[in-house]
């Protein structure tokens, strides 16, 4: 009688099928995950250059770039209202109804797809809606020595640098009793382009930011619902580290935990490894690595060094090139 001979897989023959298998996973899964995070890069990047375009169509409009705190007339009440970059821009994104309740009196505030990277992916629901991209505001003014003090009142030269156009793109535009609308300060495609200056191609406009928490001031995650005087919540910022200031580099971001909440400073920060996406004056986007050198980071923040704020020699008086930061 014929034995019936038995098949299938022996006990080291299925071990050494898993360990394949196992193998292949590790040498797949970093590729796949690296492909999904080039996805989301890129997706992340349209959202950026789309922002970036809506404020050439908003400059267009008006004549002048948004601020990062504006003047919004709403029905009914007879003084204007201080909102965020981001309401006075979202009829130029697609968002005309964010603006509309708003100028209604009765703001509908919700999470906003354009307005986050894929690679941040906050959960949605009842919180603080989420913002993945800040405006280039410009100088970050921690104090004012005595020097300073000397030659003026200090809130009104705290003002006036906060607003120098030649410091960066988004001001305060807010018009309030203290500040008439005839002295309103904006910034425009004329002056960044004006002759002598770095010009639309290499000012920055747009960054990303993981970090958007207000200062001290409130303790709150920041939101673009409802924008503070201090310009922490819907912007990056540079300083004038020859002045003691702190430096504001990408991914570098200085949490101090000592303080209650801990202190965030607004600079560029991302999920992506080893930079930020950005978009310039121009609408064209670029990812600065976080290599970049810090005269130049703040070279691209500015319209115009040798007319900004800063007090570093080296940074008024040297010429960007591309292969400094591209």
């Amino acid at each position: 009688m014929a034995r019936r001979r038995v098949t299938g897989f022996t006990i080291v023959e299925l071990l050494v099928v898993i360990t394949i298998i196992a193998m292949l996973s590790a040498i797949l899964l970093p590729a796949v995950n690296s492909a999904r995070e080039a996805a989301r890069r890129a997706t992340c990047m349209t959202n950026i250059k789309n922002l970036a375009v809506a404020v050439n169509t908003y400059e267009a409009r008006t004549n002048r770039f948004p601020g990062y705190r504006n003047a919004l007339t709403v029905e009914g009440q007879p003084n204007p209202i201080d909102v965020s970059w981001v309401v006075a821009l979202s009829p130029d994104f697609g968002e005309a109804s964010i603006y509309d309740t708003y100028a209604n009196g009765s703001p509908v505030i919700g999470y906003v797809d354009a307005l986050v990277c894929a690679s941040d992916s906050p959960e949605r629901g009842d919180q603080v809606p989420p913002l993945s991209y800040v405006a280039n505001a410009g100088m970050y003014i921690a104090g004012l020595s005595a020097n300073d003090t000397q030659a003026q009142n200090p809130k009104q030269l705290r003002y006036q640098q906060n607003n120098n156009q030649a410091n960066g793109i988004f001001l305060d535009s807010f018009i309030s009793a203290s500040i008439p609308s005839h002295v309103r300060p904006f910034n425009t495609t004329a002056f960044i382009d004006g002759n002598g200056r770095d010009g639309l191609s290499k000012t920055l406009l747009f960054s990303e930011n993981l970090v958007q928490f207000s200062q001290v001031y409130t303790g709150l995650q920041a939101t673009w619902a409802k924008p503070d005087d201090h310009k922490m919540d819907t912007v990056f910022l540079w300083s004038d580290m020859n002045k003691g200031g702190i430096p504001l580099g990408i991914n570098n971001y200085r949490l101090q935990p000592n303080t209650i909440p801990p202190l965030r400073y607004p600079a560029p920060s991302s999920s992506h490894p080893s930079g930020v996406n950005v978009a310039f004056c121009d609408a064209s986007t670029l990812f600065l690595t976080e290599s970049i050198d810090d005269i130049v980071y703040f070279q691209l923040m500015t319209p115009s060094g040798k007319e900004s704020n800063h007090s570093l020699p080296a940074f008024r008086e040297s010429i960007l090139n591309d292969l400094d930061y591209r």
